[in-house]
């Protein structure tokens, strides 16, 4: 796969996240079986890393309330940032040309730039659950 097809695929993917929590909000009035509560509380009744996430994000991209976004989840602010900068640049790479010699220096980059975000959430989440856990 060329990496300007790859980039057309994680566009549509940060359209959808960016666009997730109005679904989920429309869904789970009509069919809450679609979107169901989060796992985590219902299996160990505490919470996940993510819980609120989703309310977090609806908060900005329906409400534009960047303030309260914050209370639902910590991570609703830098995943919508995060977010963001992806969509610009998907958007970017989807329609420029980059040099055949660029190309491999690109995805490497886009690479560890992905797995560094990871890797922070990672870090978050195993800080997370220790906090609620032990």
């Amino acid at each position: 796969m060329s990496y300007k097809n790859a980039n057309k695929i994680l566009l549509g993917i940060t359209i959808y996240c960016l666009l997730f929590p109005l679904f989920s909000g429309l869904f789970s009035g009509i069919a809450p079986w679609i979107f169901p509560k989060c796992l985590s509380i219902a299996i160990f009744n505490k919470p996940c890393p993510l819980c609120g996430l989703t309310r977090g994000i609806g908060e900005i991209v329906i409400h534009g309330n960047i303030s309260s976004a914050g209370a639902y989840n910590i991570l609703s602010m830098p995943v919508f940032i995060v977010l963001l900068c992806e969509f610009a640049y998907r958007i970017f790479a989807s329609f420029h040309e980059f040099s055949p010699k660029n190309i491999e220096k690109i995805t490497r980059m886009d690479l560890r730039l992905h797995i560094a975000m990871l890797c922070l959430y990672l870090v978050y989440s195993l800080t997370f659950t220790a906090k609620l856990w032990f």
